[in-house]
């Protein structure tokens, strides 16, 4: 079985977040069904998942669910790349999913919607232009907060000089994923 090589390429990205929305991938360290084609990894990018001291769940719907540790250094998961920005899972929940991105100035997240869910993004640094459908583009900086409503357009391009940290917020975790135009 292969292991997970701690990145991925932008076409991994869709490839997973479609098998999220069509419930054909599982997760780091499980077989995956939709290899890349063009890294050829069989591992979802969920680059580094959190450690956690202690984690008790109960079956039982509505019961709640303990969790010794729940805060997270964005540090620990903040995965520079020359290539394509990463996409870094720090914690998937039935009800969300917690991403750090990191994107070097010129790169750029695909403009996409998430056609049952809401995404949240909070940027930590940098700026970037912040697409949201029909040619409608306005700048996203340090210290604000975007959200894109269940199929509302949303991506950005780094237009700055410095690098552009994001923790974005997807709720539910079967938001769903769909290419879209800026």
């Amino acid at each position: 079985m292969p292991t997970c090589r701690g990145a991925a390429c932008a076409i991994c990205v869709i490839a997973w977040l479609t098998a999220i929305s069509t419930s054909t991938s599982m997760w780091c360290g499980r077989r995956y069904r939709n290899g890349c084609r063009r890294c050829s990894s069989n591992c979802p990018p969920c680059v580094r998942m959190p450690t956690m001291k202690t984690v008790t769940t109960t079956v039982k719907e509505g019961s709640p669910m303990t969790v010794e540790s729940r805060i997270f250094s964005v540090a620990e998961y903040v995965q520079p790349s020359e290539g394509e920005p990463i996409r870094s899972v720090v914690l998937e929940t039935r009800d969300s999913i917690i991403v750090v991105w990191h994107v070097h100035p010129g790169q750029e997240i695909a403009a996409h919607i998430h056609p049952h869910g809401q995404d949240t993004w909070t940027v930590l640094s940098g700026m970037a232009d912040y697409f949201q459908g029909n040619g409608i583009v306005r700048a996203l900086r340090e210290g604000e907060i975007a959200v894109a409503r269940p199929g509302q357009v949303h991506g950005a391009r780094n237009t700055g000089t410095e690098p552009f940290v994001l923790v974005s917020v997807v709720a539910s975790a079967n938001a769903g994923f769909v290419l879209a135009e800026r």
